[in-house]
């Protein structure tokens, strides 16, 4: 009884944060039947958004006509339609089946034909910003009027989301094995909002001083963009173009727009303050090589710092917990640095002051369970800690030394192991708890039966699981056993 009402209080707490808005559009509404379209005439639309990725939709006092001869149909009203939101920004939604129209709210209509037909079969698609709404409906409406209804409100004619971004970088041009001097050059980078860019090299020139040749605007549109792990958007064209007049003052003659079109290779990658791309263009009489911008961009790294509990395990004996920080820091390129700051072996007075623990560029892959997982095996040399007071650290004294790491972590939690081949012993260190239930032995996300014989079964052969050990003692034994009991019941 108790899960009950904790079911249904959550359930109603969740209906109630839900966030509701509703926007009424005003759109013009376009009525086509057996081929004849009636006079637009402007049509109230409400939508509400209800904070779940779903909208309700609500076309409000729908007549048939217009004059004397209009018939009321009424609300088409269909709810929790799933919306997605496309890269060019708009919101999409789509709904298809049967529903029974409403009465609409105009004084004076005294019958209303749409609740009158019962459920009908519908198909609605739209798209809309915050400003502007585009929807398509079929109304099998063939039960009264033997006729299909295609009704169109607004028009699918959105304002661009373009955005443009001007960088200037330094050029470089070679031609037949030579490089010419760098020069500041003008690139303009158009974010169509659809995954696509235009891309404009800005009054290019061969040459320079006396020597130089106006070549023109290299344009090239609708490139596809793609985001790379690192962050930074990646695009590339094959293709021919046609070199466009450039804009400086006192040229008469560009040479790319007489030459016509002309095959073109550009590959490139930017973020918001840098770009990187190289042009290959085949001008006939030669083959000329630009460079823009360099290769070189800033790091996109990102630290997090996890505090956990830190249990080391020498010969069998495992220490107290302790609290440990741990440094992981994300390369963006699928790798990580990891730091374990100021280890030490022992407590107290006994305590030996080891170091940090540093591994960098450790591979990265996202498992089933939505977890980073990460291994290293391989030498590592301990560095000094940064413990002011302690004169002397062993780690960096024994030199290179052999160790395995395995760990998994998300953004609050980290779980690794860690074996350290100190040359006199070798370490086994635990930071923090595996992300698996306690009393889930079989990892199917559930604690029942299985588990608690499995918990039976490990006391019986002597072994130690920290999953079955539910009190952290280090030990499995009956009250564990009985703790996994008691976990079943409180389900």
């Amino acid at each position: 009884m108790k899960k009950t009402l904790l079911t249904i209080l959550c359930a109603f707490i969740s209906i109630l944060g839900m966030a509701q808005n509703e926007k009424v559009y005003t759109e013009q509404l376009l009525v086509t039947i057996n081929g004849e379209t009636s006079e637009p005439q402007d049509a109230s639309v409400s939508v509400v958004d209800n904070g779940n990725s779903t909208i309700n939709f609500v076309l409000q006092n729908f007549f048939l006509g217009a004059g004397n001869d209009q018939m009321a149909i009424g609300n088409v009203n269909v709810e929790n339609i799933p919306i997605t939101e496309g890269k060019d920004g708009l919101r999409y939604f789509t709904f298809e089946g049967p529903i029974t129209i409403q009465p609409g709210t105009v004084e004076g209509v005294e019958m209303w034909m749409g609740p009158m037909v019962g459920e009908i079969p519908l198909k609605l698609q739209g798209k809309m910003n915050d400003e502007k709404l585009y929807v398509t409906i079929d109304i099998d409406m063939q039960a009264v009027l033997q006729q299909i209804i295609y009704v169109q409100l607004g028009t699918d004619e959105f304002p661009s989301q373009k955005t443009e971004r001007i960088y200037t970088e330094q050029l470089l041009v070679t031609v037949d094995g030579e490089t010419s001097e760098p020069q500041d050059a003008s690139i303009s980078v158009v974010d169509n909002g659809n995954g696509t860019i235009n891309f404009v090299l800005q009054n290019f020139f061969l040459g320079a001083g006396n020597d130089q040749m106006a070549i023109g605007n290299v344009n090239v549109e609708n490139i596809p963009v793609t985001e790379g792990k690192d962050g930074l958007l990646y695009f590339t064209f094959e293709g021919p173009i046609t070199i466009q007049p450039g804009t400086v003052e006192g040229v008469e003659m560009w040479m790319g727009p007489m030459i016509g079109e002309i095959p073109l290779k550009l590959q490139g990658k930017m973020n918001d303050e840098k770009l990187y791309v190289t042009i290959d263009i085949d001008m006939s009489f030669q083959v000329v090589h630009v460079e823009l911008g360099t290769d070189e961009f800033p790091s996109q790294k990102t630290e997090r710092i996890y505090t956990e509990q830190l249990l080391v395990t020498v010969d069998g004996e495992t220490s107290e917990p302790q609290d440990a920080s741990v440094s992981v820091v994300d390369n963006g390129n699928s790798t990580i640095n990891f730091v374990l700051q100021n280890f030490f072996l022992g407590a107290g007075e006994e305590q030996m002051p080891i170091g940090n623990v540093n591994v960098e560029n450790i591979p990265v892959t996202e498992g089933e369970d939505g977890l980073q997982h990460f291994t290293f095996e391989g030498p590592i040399t301990i560095q000094p800690g940064t413990i002011e007071g302690v004169e002397m650290w062993m780690g960096p004294m024994i030199g290179e030394i052999p160790l395995k790491l395995q760990g998994k972590m998300n953004d609050e939690k980290l779980y690794v192991t860690i074996d350290i081949d100190l040359s006199f012993q070798v370490v086994h260190v635990e930071l923090g708890t595996d992300f698996s239930k306690k009393g889930d032995l079989n990892g199917d996300n559930k604690v029942d039966i299985a588990d608690a014989v499995s918990v039976l079964n490990i006391m019986a052969a002597g072994e130690y699981n920290e999953a079955a050990d539910l009190n952290s003692d280090k030990k499995v034994d009956i009250a564990d056993f009985v703790s996994v009991l008691n976990i079943m019941a409180a389900q």
